[in-house]
C-alpha cells in the first residue's frame, strides 16, 4: 500500500530565496555519565526548550541518541528549527548570550558536558499524510 507523501521544497526551486529557508540549530551535549545525563535532559524539557521557542523557534525536540558502540560517551542532542537565518540571527543577537549562560550555570566546564552547535538549512521536508 502506498501513502500519499506531501513534499514542500524549500531552497531546491531557484526562486525561493536564501532569507526563506527554513534554519535548523542543533546542539550537542557529550555528557560524561548517566546521572548527569539524566539531570541535563530534565533541565532541557522542564524549560529550556520552551525558552528557545519563546525566544523565535517554531519548534524544538531533545534526542537522546543511540550509540552503535555502548561504551560511547552520552549524547543529548537539542534540534530546533527558526523560520528563517533572519529569525534565527535575530536569536543569537537578543536571546541567546543569556540562554546560553543559564545553561552554563547549570552544566558548566567543571561538569565535564562537551557542547557542539551546527546550523543548516532546510532543502526540503517530506511530510507524510
Amino acid at each position: 500500500m502506498y501513502s500519499t507523501l506531501n513534499v514542500r521544497p524549500s531552497r531546491i526551486l531557484p526562486d525561493l530565496p536564501l532569507q526563506m529557508a527554513e534554519l535548523h540549530y542543533r546542539v550537542v551535549a557529550i555528557i560524561p555519565n548517566p546521572e548527569l545525563a539524566d539531570r541535563y535532559a530534565q533541565w532541557l524539557i522542564r524549560g529550556h526548550l520552551q525558552d528557545v521557542c519563546n525566544a523565535g523557534a517554531t519548534s524544538a525536540a531533545a534526542v537522546r541518541v543511540r550509540p552503535a558502540d555502548p561504551s560511547a560517551p552520552i549524547r543529548i542532542e537539542s534540534h530546533y528549527t527558526f523560520p528563517s537565518l533572519a529569525h534565527f540571527d535575530e536569536y543569537e543577537r537578543l536571546h541567546a548570550p543569556a540562554l546560553r549562560q543559564e545553561g552554563l550555570a547549570a552544566f558548566g566546564p567543571e561538569t565535564g558536558i562537551r557542547f557542539e552547535r551546527t546550523t543548516g538549512e532546510t532543502l526540503c521536508h517530506v511530510l507524510q499524510s
